[in-house]
């Protein structure tokens, strides 16, 4: 095989790799926009990130209150339409359908 050869095989895998990426952030994209939604509600100020990977992680800035009382209230809040577990001081929400979607809820100081 010539060098021109292997270096296309390179590039076909790294782009079908970027197509299923792609395609799984479309499919995710309700959920997250869904869990946008919800944090809204709580009225606390947050970004989205999002890694190489098409992870999403929600930073959410601590509120005036104590922090057990604020991760209680946004668990409350994203417990009402989805699974959600408490990592440490942070927040997975997964969708409850087998479909696998799921983002991260972590917070820091103002």
């Amino acid at each position: 095989m010539r060098y021109r050869d292997l270096v296309q095989r390179v590039i076909a895998a790294k782009h079908a790799d970027l197509e299923l990426g792609l395609s799984r952030a479309r499919e995710q994209e309700g959920f997250v926009l869904l869990v946008s939604q919800l944090l809204e509600s709580t009225c606390w100020p947050y970004t989205v990130r999002m890694d190489n990977r098409f992870a999403v992680t929600f930073v959410m800035s601590r509120g005036k209150v104590q922090f057990e009382h604020q991760i209680r209230a946004v668990w409350q809040t994203l417990a009402a339409r989805y699974e959600v577990y408490r990592t440490g001081d942070a927040v997975e929400v997964c969708s409850c359908r087998p479909d696998g979607y799921s983002c991260r809820v972590v917070f820091e100081e103002e």
